[in-house]
């Protein structure tokens, strides 16, 4: 009877122990399977979020390239914006206008989110928008556009419309522009103290001059998108200095602008696009440019030197608070259209317009 009873309590036993650790097994299977489904859930969530945040990434990337970037498009431009990069790519669709030299592109903009917590790959996220890139904003109309009332011109100064590019690109094809686009009077005449000396030179095609008529002819005429360029906040290649040009390929034209007003002294000598909020101030000697200068005013001067020499185009009287330029010098300005500096610093220019119901996400 002892053995009996004995052998039964340890059965007894063993089958409570195995209850036990089968109860342990599941409880722990239980948690590991709770734990393996709340940590799917918090990566999902995460990588949500996270994919989320590349998609406004991309939307701000594409915004930012489209408010701030001047120039034909590079094969690709690059932004960080919060905790991604954001790579934008343009490839062009098709003309629009070839006269005034707008395209259609499609501007894609790829996001990737680099701070990320959980995913093994980055979180991305596509958008692209067609967009009109304005490849040659500045209107080539005169040689030297001012915007006043009356211009009085004295001693040697010329200014060209003749195309002075001597088939330097592939644009060059002998195109002649105005000598001079004015909105009033333009008068030459010999210096005072040299009154058998030289007339002011102006020669240009179809006409040596053009009346625009008004101030806001001029402007809509030049295509210059004037509050933009000289606003300070408006970011731009270099800002009251000028790059070391040598170490700058030959074809780069950058954009350069100064703040307030400048001295047309030989510091200032280089090529692109020379931007003067306030006044070109001559009687220096001898600011040489190639390209475009846009400025604000140019300063009424009078006596020997009203100096600077440009080949290219200049368009000033931008702020239109002038109404007189007087350049009454024995040495004036030399301007020279050519076709091929005019076209490069314009292309510097180039700008976006985005077009309206064009936005989509890329799956």
């Amino acid at each position: 009877m002892v053995t009996v009873e004995r052998s039964a309590t340890q059965a007894r036993a063993g089958f409570a122990l195995a209850v036990v650790v089968f109860l342990l097994f599941a409880v722990a299977m239980a948690s590991a399977t709770g734990y393996t489904v709340v940590s799917i859930e918090s990566a999902m969530a995460i990588q949500g979020e996270e994919s989320a945040e590349a998609a406004q990434i991309a939307r701000a990337g594409l915004e930012r390239y489209f408010g701030e970037h001047l120039g034909i498009p590079d094969d690709t431009t690059t932004y960080a914006i919060g905790g991604g990069t954001v790579y934008i790519t343009a490839r062009r669709m098709a003309p629009v206008d070839t006269a005034d030299g707008v395209w259609a592109y499609r501007v894609r903009a790829r996001a990737e989110v680099s701070n990320l917590s959980s995913a093994v790959r980055p979180a991305t996220a596509t958008v692209q928008q067609i967009a009109w890139l304005h490849e040659e904003p500045v209107a080539r109309t005169a040689a030297f556009t001012g915007s006043y009332s009356s211009i009085s011109l004295q001693g040697w100064t010329t200014i060209e419309g003749d195309d002075n590019s001597f088939g330097q690109c592939a644009d060059s094809g002998g195109e002649d522009i105005h000598g001079v686009g004015h909105r009033g009077s333009l008068v030459t005449a010999p210096h005072p103290d040299n009154p058998s000396g030289p007339t002011p030179d102006i020669e240009g095609g179809p006409d040596d001059e053009f009346d625009f008529g008004t101030h806001a002819a001029v402007v809509d005429s030049a295509a210059v998108r004037w509050d933009v360029l000289q606003d300070p906040s408006f970011p731009v290649d270099y800002h009251n200095t000028v790059p070391d040009f040598s170490s700058l390929p030959t074809d780069e034209f950058p954009i350069v602008r100064v703040s307030g007003n400048l001295t047309a002294t030989s510091s200032w000598s280089g090529r692109g696009v020379l931007i003067i909020p306030g006044s070109l101030i001559l009687g220096s000697c001898c600011l040489n440019w190639e390209g475009l200068i846009l400025a604000g005013n140019i300063r009424s001067t009078s006596g020997f030197w009203g100096y600077f020499f440009l080949r290219g185009m200049i368009i000033a009287g931008l702020d239109g608070t002038q109404d007189v330029l007087s350049i009454n010098t024995s040495v004036g300005p030399q301007v020279y259209y050519d076709v091929c500096s005019a076209l490069a610093a314009s292309n510097a220019l180039a700008w976006w317009e985005p077009l309206p119901d064009t936005f989509e996400e890329i799956q």
